[in-house]
């Protein structure tokens, strides 16, 4: 019987421990990460607005020294993307050797909507980057985009260190109240015992 018990309580306490990390993940993974970065990219939008009205669109070694200035300025990745999607300068790499950005989600979400963003896995850095876009118009007409680029390597390591620390608060906490509750089984079983006794 008193096996029997134990593992009632075992097996009721693993599903309830279970479900409680499989929802701290689920809520700091999604809810948390998706409101930062919403704030990020809500800054971001803000900066390329400003941004798409100070450029001057010349030439290629003109806007790229322009995309460093401003990188330096602001710590993200500066890209000037002509109609046809043609890097026409880049803070971080020779834009005449980089490929066409018109098939990027971000800049095919500003060429309808003015503005897009979009997160990415770069295999060449090996994390994630979050992209935003906007559309550059002078005099009323459009002449290509601007875009920023920023790591969420920051937000991942703080996710990750939080989840690890809330994850064994909740184990020890799930522990402690398993070795309680065991304990007062094993009372009841004992009294149930002594009263039945006493009936017979």
């Amino acid at each position: 019987m008193k096996r029997r018990i134990f593992r009632r309580v075992f097996i009721l306490y693993f599903i309830v421990l279970s479900l409680s990390i499989l929802f701290i993940n689920f809520y700091l993974t999604i809810v948390i990460r998706d409101n930062y970065i919403g704030e990020l990219n809500k800054s971001l939008s803000l900066q390329t607005a400003i941004l798409s009205g100070i450029i001057d669109v010349g030439s290629m070694r003109e806007i790229s020294d322009f995309c460093k200035k401003i990188k330096e300025k602001i710590s993200a990745r500066v890209t000037v993307i002509d109609t046809e999607g043609k890097v026409l300068g880049d803070s971080d790499r020779d834009a005449s050797i980089m490929d066409s950005h018109a098939d990027r989600p971000e800049i095919q979400q500003a060429l309808t909507s003015q503005t897009g963003s979009s997160v990415r896995f770069s295999n060449t850095l090996q994390y994630d980057l979050l992209y935003s876009a906007r559309k550059i118009e002078q005099d009323g007409k459009h002449i290509g985009f601007i875009r920023l680029a920023v790591p969420l390597t920051r937000i991942n390591e703080s996710i990750n260190s939080l989840r690890l620390k809330i994850n064994l608060a909740v184990v020890l906490v799930f522990l402690l109240f398993g070795v309680i509750l065991i304990w007062q089984t094993e009372r009841i079983r004992k009294y149930v015992i002594k009263v039945a006794d006493y009936a017979g």
